[in-house]
């Protein structure tokens, strides 16, 4: 459910599986805590797709019943049952669709698919940092764990240059980016 008010957006959980609000969760999950750096510290919305960045990852979703206005809200606090937006007109977002689509061309990628159906997420970051790894790329344990919440990607990285270059991550409506460990 989503309640407006003002240039507040409250979205609350309304059943267990509420797929939009988990959705919504997980591009939560890529919001930077630094003050200094505005645009990373809340998501971006653009019709039904939501996004948002920390520099070191960036997770998008398309919510197909998002009523949420187009543009950009500091994220002022979430939990597992509650988020909290604030509308922001002064931050101007990156242009995301470029950066997504920039690494995940099929033809110059190696790609995967990863499943696992572990109950915890130890041991399914654990799992997908092994899968990660025999793509050729090496990535912090803190943001693939973000990653592990899911059951299920395809993953893909350039195979060129694989340490170098971000994984991508894709299952249904939900994409993501990782950065490599420098």
């Amino acid at each position: 459910m989503i309640v407006k008010e003002k240039q507040a957006v409250i979205i609350t959980r309304q059943k267990r599986d509420d797929r939009a609000f988990d959705d919504m969760l997980f591009c939560v999950g890529a919001c930077d805590k630094n003050e200094l750096r505005e645009f990373m510290r809340g998501i971006y919305v653009d019709g039904k797709t939501v996004v948002s960045t920390n520099g070191k990852m960036m997770c998008a979703a398309e919510i197909e019943d998002c009523s949420i206005a187009p543009g950009f809200y500091d994220l002022d606090h979430n939990n597992k049952s509650t988020i909290v937006l604030l509308k922001n007109d002064d931050v101007e977002y990156p242009d995301y669709k470029k950066i997504l689509s920039k690494y995940n061309k099929d033809s110059e990628c190696k790609t995967a698919e990863w499943e696992d159906g572990s109950a915890t997420i130890a041991w399914r970051t654990t799992s997908l940092m092994f899968e990660i790894s025999r793509l050729g790329a090496m990535c912090n344990i803190d943001y693939v764990r973000h990653f592990a919440t899911s059951m299920r990607w395809s993953l893909k990285v350039n195979k060129n240059e694989p340490e170098k270059n971000p994984v991508c991550f894709s299952y249904e409506n939900r994409r993501g980016l990782l950065t490599p460990i420098k």
